[in-house]
């Protein structure tokens, strides 16, 4: 990739545009000896001039003979013993992955049960595809935008001009002072807003206890009548949520007209929102998304409740594995769906189900835990192709039904199957089915492999597992959550 006296292949390009902003890129200070070997002197000066531009790992672990030939290695040239340390550092997780074409060191990740984590370039582009993006915009169908970037004469903001005759006045304050939104599409055509800013030590109009420091507020939230019942607004206001957890803003409020904006209200409240009192006409609402300093950490179920997307995950509270099939995977967890993300239908927000919009969503099971409660973690396992562990969510509530028409009203606009999908599994269930009704908390950076389950001592199943508390640490050990 950085010989200069070729063109740089597709794959090696490609790799290197989708990984921007989400990988880091290292180099083992050994492979420096390979280029050293390179007896051309003009590329040789050339590659060595830019490795500097990757950071060099600073703790590399050293192989011996005697660890090489336990895992089948070969060990004996310089070749061996520098490709060697490399995959040593995939066994002993000091790098997340090694991307290479070398097929020796394919077959040697093989005999070492790594296979998953060496990868070609190809592979790694297909798991680049299936990456949640840790910024707003790269939410499914979200567009990070600047307000001057939009029409106020867009007949979308005809009824908000009508509520607010000074929003034109408004909204080009907004433009010029470089403010940004939050916005959705449908035939190209605005379609939902949310504008924002990030204030500090605010006056939010009402007294707040505990807010100090930087708040996110939402100057502008509205909904097209065209993507009604889509669950859009749900998706804007993760948006917000993931944007508090990036930016460690421990507080969200908007004001509003109680009257007018009852879907505004009756959403936010659901996700806990709360009336926090009147400021010139409007009700100021507001909530934590993180535990103030002083106040009570209460049970998981309370505390996710009040601080979401904030979660308690301290002994006290139980964690699952939870097989997910790919196909259902892909339509409940879009930011990291291999076919929205990749398709042409990726910014079309009609493409979406209601389903996949949604921060509160159900996973139903034939499995006959009964033991799963109210704020209990669910760790998402995509089984068949990736074999991995992104989506976390927080249990709300897990109910057994035993009536087919109370399962269906239950589920109604938050699950993957279709009503007949769900009766040909509920047809074969002798118990009744499970519906557990969780809250997506976010995507698990870098993902959790089978390699690490193993390493954890947990064993992979096909209904869902609970996971002991020291393998759950294990398991989330240096990894972040990210929308």
């Amino acid at each position: 990739m950085e010989d200069t006296g070729k063109e740089m292949p597709e794959d090696a390009s490609a790799m290197m545009r989708l990984s921007q902003g989400h990988v880091a890129y290292y180099y083992h200070p050994d492979q420096t000896e390979d280029i050293n070997r390179d007896r051309n002197d003009v590329r040789r000066r050339i590659v060595l001039s830019r490795i500097g531009q990757f950071k060099p790992l600073e703790f590399t672990p050293t192989i011996t003979a005697e660890i090489a030939k336990g895992q089948g290695w070969s060990h004996s040239s310089a070749n061996d013993l520098i490709d060697n340390e490399l995959l040593y550092c995939i066994l002993t997780s000091q790098v997340d992955y090694l991307v290479t074409e070398d097929k020796e060191m394919h077959r040697k990740a093989e005999k070492s049960q790594m296979r998953d984590r060496v990868l070609s370039i190809k592979e790694f582009i297909s798991l680049l595809g299936g990456i949640a993006q840790t910024n707003s915009s790269d939410l499914a169908c979200v567009n990070d935008e600047y307000c001057r970037a939009l029409n106020v004469n867009d007949s979308f903001f005809d009824s908000i001009k009508e509520d607010y005759p000074a929003f034109s006045k408004w909204f080009e304050k907004c433009s010029r002072s470089q403010r940004q939104c939050w916005t959705i599409r449908k035939d190209g055509k605005l379609a939902a807003l949310c504008i924002w800013k990030i204030e500090d030590n605010p006056d939010c109009g009402v007294s707040v206890p505990g807010v100090k420091g930087k708040v996110l507020k939402l100057c502008t939230f509205k909904v097209s009548e065209t993507l009604r019942g889509a669950k859009v607004g749900e998706r804007l206001l993760y948006t917000a949520f993931q944007f508090c957890r990036k930016n460690k803003l421990g507080f969200v409020y908007f004001h509003t007209n109680p009257d007018k904006q009852t879907y505004l209200i009756k959403l936010a409240e659901e996700f806990g929102f709360r009336l926090l009192g009147d400021y010139a006409g409007d009700a100021v609402y507001g909530k934590y998304t993180d535990c103030p300093d002083g106040f009570e950490k209460t049970d998981a179920a309370k505390y996710v409740d009040s601080y979401f997307p904030s979660y308690l995950d301290g002994s006290q509270v139980q964690k699952y594995l939870v097989p997910i099939q790919p196909q259902w995977h892909e339509r409940l967890f879009p930011d990291i769906s291999t076919f929205y993300r990749e398709s042409l239908f990726s910014d079309y927000p009609e493409m979406y189900s209601s389903e996949s919009n949604t921060i509160r969503k159900v996973y139903i099971s034939r499995s006959g835990i009964r033991r799963i409660r109210p704020g209990d973690l669910l760790l998402f396992y995509r089984s068949g192709d990736r074999k991995s562990v992104e989506p976390l969510g927080v249990v709300k509530s897990a109910v057994s039904y035993a009536d087919f028409e109370a399962l269906c009203k239950s589920v109604e606009r938050r699950t993957v199957y279709s009503r007949s999908e769900l009766y040909s599994m509920f047809d074969g269930a002798a118990r009744g089915l499970l519906v557990i009704t969780f809250d997506l908390i976010g995507y698990y950076r870098p993902c959790i492999t089978v390699t690490d389950m193993h390493k954890a001592d947990l064993q992979v199943s096909q209904s869902i597992c609970r996971v002991d508390h020291e393998s759950y640490l294990a398991l989330v050990k240096g990894r972040q959550i990210c929308g």
